[in-house]
């Protein structure tokens, strides 16, 4: 293998392989980005065994002899960032075990791993439906109800759910204490399967590409854009939360106020919050308090439009802030039944439901 190529834009293209790279202690090959190189490109793949993500290399690359090796992503990420020149040079020597980067004064060497050790992708097929960006934006919403990590005593998984329904689709998440659920008015893009859990890490990744083309086959989703090509592996969809009866079910009283301010005074009553911030409904107002027994104490409050019954209730700042910060500009509804019951967030223009549950007082 011996090629040369813009240094920045192979840097470029490693880095947007690394978010499917892991480091593992107990298998290396995870922690390699594979380096192809064929006749007239340079493909560069990373995958933690549940994601993929393939990219060919920019840098106008000049190819003396192909080939293919597995090096630490990260080391060599760092290398080409360090390096100064447009231009570098990569190349293996016989059995030596080790492959060479050269850029103006520097050298380096690494060890590589053989291709054979990389694990396969699945069959990336040429053909597949546009995502609409309507989607892309209803999934990276809904990512903030996303959990890390499967929350089996809610039966909440790691992904966003995407149904297909008579008018067009769903996306809702849940981590069992907060629910968002985004009706899309779009056609169907994922083939024969009408429902369907996009894993929360691979979310991300769509919003990085411009107009993939999607398919979901065999328990993976593929995404292909330009030179990127990226895979999932689906979660079963079976066992996703009921939803339904949650948000079919509106709150009997709203209070309507300004983003900015509620958003504001929040995060000054967080400063000595302990484990929750309390909110006051009362005619045309929120007033929003805090006590930390250690710490101190704080208050504020909001003007609203608000005509229910005196209500106090309890809620996690943080969730609230993040349903908030997904609104646009303007005003921003909370909807409340008493202090126990589901706690509705809506912003003015925006099509879906944002739930989270009280906290107890």
């Amino acid at each position: 293998m011996k090629f040369t190529v813009g240094r920045q834009q192979f840097a470029n293209a490693i880095a947007m392989v690394l978010p499917a790279i892991t480091k593992s202690n107990t298998k290396p090959i995870l922690a390699c980005v594979l380096v192809d190189v064929s006749e007239g490109s340079v493909e560069v793949s990373g995958t933690d065994i549940d994601l993929g993500i393939k990219v060919i290399s920019g840098g106008e690359p000049m190819i003396e002899e192909t080939g293919s090796v597995c090096v630490d992503a990260q080391i060599l990420h760092k290398m080409l960032l360090a390096m100064e020149g447009d231009v570098v040079g990569i190349w293996t020597e016989g059995d030596s075990g080790h492959v060479y980067l050269k850029c103006g004064n520097t050298r380096h060497s690494m060890v590589y791993i053989p291709r054979s050790e990389f694990p396969p992708f699945p069959n990336m097929p040429g053909n597949g439906a546009q995502m609409d960006a309507r989607l892309t934006l209803a999934l990276s919403i809904a990512n903030i109800a996303v959990p890390e990590q499967e929350m089996r005593m809610y039966s909440a998984p790691a992904g966003a759910l995407v149904a297909a329904t008579e008018t067009g689709m769903e996306v809702v998440a849940t981590d069992g204490h907060r629910l968002i659920h985004i009706p899309v008015d779009t056609a169907w893009p994922f083939g024969g399967t009408r429902r369907i859990i996009i894993p929360k890490k691979f979310i991300p990744m769509l919003g990085k590409v411009a107009s993939p083309c999607m398919v979901a086959t065999d328990g993976n989703i593929l995404a292909l854009s330009g030179g990127v090509s990226m895979f999932c592996r689906l979660k079963d969809p079976t066992y996703f939360p009921e939803y339904r009866d949650a948000i079919n079910n509106a709150p009997a009283y709203g209070a309507s106020f300004d983003k900015k301010a509620v958003s504001q005074g929040l995060r000054r009553v967080a400063i000595t919050a302990e484990e929750c911030i309390v909110m006051k409904f009362v005619d045309n107002s929120i007033r929003m308090t805090s006590e930390n027994i250690s710490v101190g104490s704080s208050s504020d409050m909001v003007v609203s439009e608000y005509d229910g019954p005196e209500i106090d209730i309890g809620v996690n700042q943080q969730y609230l802030q993040d349903f908030i910060s997904a609104m646009p500009d303007g005003k921003v509804g909370i909807y409340i039944t008493d202090s126990e019951s589901i706690i509705w967030v809506k912003g003015e223009g925006v099509v879906g439901t944002f739930l989270m549950m009280p906290v107890r007082l």
